[in-house]
């Protein structure tokens, strides 16, 4: 029976210890015969011979203390104790679950094979290769038992009453669900992927095309060019201006761009933002062109750009693109300082957009 666990470079999937009584022990730890320390993780995963004789856990001996085989009837001097740890490594199953399940059944006398009537929640498919060992002693399939029915280990001679059948099931290490070849998934060699979903499993998150390029459908972003219209916001500064409307919308993914002309940010998508306003040309004949802009959090208006183009009134650029981390809800107004020359409403010459990058 094969196993998954240390690397070949380490100990080995398997580890050995081997201790030789002197006489009364019921108890063994610490170092072995060869000087290895005796340690195991896990009961259920700890064999323990005694002269050759596979013992019955739980009731030959106990595994409730860390590193200890316990409750052992006293050993005679020069028993040889043979303890086998084996060590497992497994992906697809949960840690509540077993690799490995280990069942016992007392014998009344006359069974010539036990199923789920002898053993509750014995479970395995039929045909299946399994270890079964009879006090101690393992059975050889084929000849002394056979798992033809599922569930059921038959074929046994009749059983004598008090002997002891230990029937020890592995389950197939497996990647589960991890992937659907149907789907198109594969592990020949490299991870195939064309497509992760959502956590329904129904829309797509993201995407990869055969170029390598890699897509995703419901980042929030928007691009938007000219001032169509604007409306004062006292409530972040007295000559404050933000702009409700615009002349064209390049992108709006997400409904990250308002229909008030502002960017909020949509549920699920609190984080890091690419934000970028900046206007050049003007409407009218005031002097300056202004670039600012407010952070709405609920409760307080956060000024984050102040940008004034002072000397040629037409030709200067005004705002910036910058980083700035955003919660669900957080709103940016892009707007200009009232006193003085409005943004133009060509779409050539004023743009504001916005990125989710993650």
């Amino acid at each position: 029976m094969p196993y998954i666990g240390k690397s070949p470079t380490g100990s080995g999937v398997r580890q050995r210890y081997h201790f030789t009584a002197t006489g009364g022990e019921t108890s063994l730890s610490g170092a072995d015969d060869n000087s290895k320390t005796l340690k195991f993780t896990d009961g259920e995963y700890v064999d323990v011979y005694l002269n050759g004789i596979l013992l019955v856990q739980g009731t030959d001996y106990g595994v409730g203390t860390a590193n200890t085989i316990s409750n052992l009837a006293a050993l005679s001097a020069n028993d040889i104790v043979e303890v086998v740890v084996y060590d497992i490594f497994n992906v697809a199953k949960i840690n509540s679950e077993a690799v490995r399940a280990r069942h016992y059944y007392t014998a009344t006398g006359g069974e010539t094979s036990i199923g789920t009537s002898q053993i509750a929640g014995l479970s395995f498919a039929a045909n299946a290769e399994i270890d079964v060992s009879l006090n101690g002693i393992s059975l050889v399939a084929g000849t002394d038992y056979n798992t033809t029915t599922a569930n059921t280990v038959g074929g046994l001679s009749a059983l004598t009453a008090g002997q002891v059948v230990e029937i020890v099931i592995y389950e197939k290490f497996q990647l589960a669900d991890a992937l659907s070849k149907a789907a198109g998934g594969n592990l020949g060699g490299a991870l195939g992927v064309g497509t992760i979903k959502d956590a329904t499993g129904t829309n797509t998150a993201l995407s990869i095309g055969s170029n390598g390029l890699v897509t995703h459908p419901q980042r929030p972003i928007f691009s938007v060019r000219g001032l169509a219209g604007s409306t004062s916001l006292t409530a972040a500064d007295t000559n404050f201006d933000y702009i409700t409307s615009w002349t064209t919308t390049d992108i709006n993914v997400g409904g990250l761009l308002n229909a008030g002309g502002y960017a909020q940010v949509p549920t699920g998508f609190g984080g890091n933002y690419q934000i970028t306003w900046v206007t050049n040309a003007q409407q009218g004949t005031l002097n300056y062109n202004s670039a600012f802009m407010y952070h709405y959090d609920g409760s307080t208006y956060t000024q984050l750009m102040e940008h004034f183009a002072y000397n040629d009134y037409s030709n200067y650029s005004t705002g910036t693109t910058f980083f700035y981390p955003l919660d669900e809800g957080d709103i940016i107004y892009a707007g200009f300082d009232d006193r003085y020359s409005v943004p133009s409403a060509v779409d050539t010459k004023s743009n504001f957009s916005m990125m989710f990058v993650g």
